[in-house]
């Protein structure tokens, strides 16, 4: 009975685990963001905009935050989804796609790019 009940906490623990590593679920915040191909970055901490305080974050029942009111009025909530490597972003209707590169999520749009990262 005690080697049963075992094999079964270590096979929940085993799973626990591999769902914890698979999660999105927390803050990413922004590392880089370029504009026509020229990092802005370096502008942000000029204009003393602390980049820290733009964030993507995501709970575990697949909704999520983008705080950019650091540099605009500007909070946008909506749901995600990932497949593979790719995440999925929708608010009011509209879809955003990145990447997910380790724990990066990279945003890249025709002219500009984002890259968050997991604090």
């Amino acid at each position: 009975m005690k080697k049963t009940l075992a094999i079964i906490l270590v096979i929940l623990f085993g799973i626990a685990l591999l769902t914890g590593c698979n999660s999105l679920s927390g803050r990413y915040t922004l590392i880089s963001m370029d504009l026509d191909g020229e990092d802005i970055t370096e502008l942000f901490s000029i204009l003393g905009i602390d980049i820290n305080d733009i964030y993507l974050e995501f709970t575990s029942d697949g909704k999520f935050v983008m705080d950019m009111s650091a540099i605009y009025s500007g909070r946008t909530e909506g749901t995600y989804t990932v497949s593979g490597n790719t995440l999925t972003l929708t608010s009011n209707g509209d879809d955003v796609i990145a990447i997910i590169q380790g724990s990066k999520i990279i945003i890249d749009d025709d002219d500009s790019q984002a890259i968050f990262e997991k604090r």
